[in-house]
């Protein structure tokens, strides 16, 4: 995959300070790895790219807590209105943690909050507590991790922020793992409207699908679970080594 290289590099702190976009509309978009090149090939050069420590191509590790009945699962997949999702995620390039609570907004948009994480993979007691005062879960256990590489990209028009997820895994504490090396996810935030990413992805003929890294990741390695609500996107793109646990 290949990132047009004349793009300017911005820095963490100046693209947090521009586009934080901790509330936000998400669009997600799922290609082939060779597809990637043409979906950027047209973008402005003005649009900027995150480096940090010279790198462009940031890794990252996250895991996903839910209930013992798996509510935030469930929830996700029959697309309840109110629903929530927690989630640490390890910026692996800076060495810092989060712990992430992210819930569906009014009119379709997504509101993000997070505090910073010491400890991957637990819940500290704060942390917990915080979250059943935000969400109402309790008790809340790590049930899949997910790795991926990830580009980030500051959009020319004020529009907002774009991603591009490769190298993408999942694996859980009981033995079950997956691999999707030709697997790209990009996904738009924008505070409203389409960006001119979402216009020229468009135009290459792709549009925005049902997707989630933690519900896909999920329904992967538990076929018992319901999967309708990603499984046009799973049939099409999810064709992977998979190991499931016996």
């Amino acid at each position: 995959m290949i990132i047009r290289n004349d793009f300017r590099a911005i820095s963490l702190p100046e693209l947090l300070e521009r586009a934080s976009m901790l509330t936000r509309v998400d669009r997600k978009y799922c290609l082939h790895a060779d597809e990637v090149e043409r979906a950027v090939r047209n973008l402005d050069p003005a649009t900027q790219v995150l480096e940090i420590g010279g790198s462009r191509l940031l890794s990252y590790r996250s895991v996903y807590f839910d209930t013992a009945d798996f509510r935030s699962y469930f929830d996700a997949a029959h697309h309840r209105r109110i629903r929530s999702k927690v989630r640490q995620r390890w910026y692996l390039d800076t060495d810092t943690a989060f712990t992430e609570v992210k819930q569906a907004g009014p009119r379709g948009n997504t509101i993000k909050t997070r505090r910073p994480a010491h400890e991957i993979g637990r819940l500290s007691t704060p942390h917990a507590r915080w979250i059943a005062e935000t969400t109402g879960a309790q008790n809340l256990t790590a049930v899949i991790w997910n790795s991926y590489r990830r580009t980030t990209l500051l959009l020319p028009d004020g529009s907002g922020r774009a991603t591009i997820d490769t190298d993408l895994a999942w694996w859980d504490d009981a033995g079950g793992s997956l691999v999707l090396p030709d697997l790209v996810i990009i996904e738009t935030k924008t505070h409203r409207g389409n960006s001119v990413f979402d216009r020229e992805l468009w135009r290459c003929g792709h549009r925005p699908l049902r997707i989630s890294k933690f519900g896909a990741g999920m329904a992967a390695l538990h076929p018992e679970f319901p999967r309708h609500r990603w499984n046009r996107t799973m049939r099409r793109f999810f064709q992977p080594t998979i190991s499931a646990a016996t």
